[in-house]
């Protein structure tokens, strides 16, 4: 069989908010794959802190946070672009002045 990654999501994907957990099927589908020897990736819009720990104990090659802004791989920190700051402090001077 050749091998395949795999991008998995958290939110409604890979998680259930209605019962607040992983469903075991869920646990089930990344251990079969894992074992048929795809490359599991953990891919989400929230960044590493917003990540529980529960998901660094699953048999992912890597995560990908932040929409892409940050990649690791075999928990080595291989992408990582922060929001320019003058940026940010535009964007909430921005916010400021429109009361947003």
């Amino acid at each position: 069989m050749e091998q395949q990654f795999v991008f998995v999501d958290i939110d409604g994907t890979l998680y259930d908010h209605t019962h607040e957990c992983i469903p075991s099927s869920a646990l089930q589908a990344i251990n079969d794959a894992v074992s048929n020897g795809h490359k599991l990736f953990l891919c989400t819009g929230r960044n590493q802190s917003d990540v529980g720990q529960l998901y660094s104990q699953l048999p992912f090659s890597g995560m990908i946070f932040s929409s892409g802004a940050q990649i690791v791989i075999q928990s080595e920190n291989v992408h990582f672009h922060a929001f320019p700051i003058h940026s940010l402090n535009q964007l909430i001077e921005y916010l400021r002045e429109h009361s947003i």
